[in-house]
């Protein structure tokens, strides 16, 4: 049997990850190509911040106790950071083709 602590970490830190990356998707109906990408500074303090408490969680020894994550490698953090972004990249790219194409008629 796996190691459930590490796969509740990455489940953990994946579900994290992906919600602040779809705080961009929730901006507009437009791709955020279309609106700016650094047109709301605010979008990305709130991204800043959430980046650096979960990276506290899970680099902080003290928090990863309180918070019974487990230590990940390189190769773990960057399949976190894959998945979260998947949808992130979904989603835009279906705003870039489709709503902007709709604009146009």
């Amino acid at each position: 049997m796996g190691d459930k602590i590490l796969a509740s970490t990455m489940a953990f830190s994946t579900l994290c990850l992906s919600r602040l990356f779809h705080g961009f998707n929730c901006r507009s109906k437009e791709s955020i190509f279309e609106i700016g990408i650094f047109s709301n500074k605010y979008v990305w303090i709130a991204f800043g911040l959430g980046l650096v408490l979960l990276n506290s969680v899970l680099f902080t020894p003290l928090l990863r106790n309180i918070f019974q994550v487990k230590e990940l490698t390189l190769n773990q953090l960057g399949i976190i950071y894959l998945m979260s972004s998947i949808p992130f990249i979904s989603v835009q790219a279906y705003k870039f083709i489709f709503v902007k194409s709709t604009k146009t008629l």
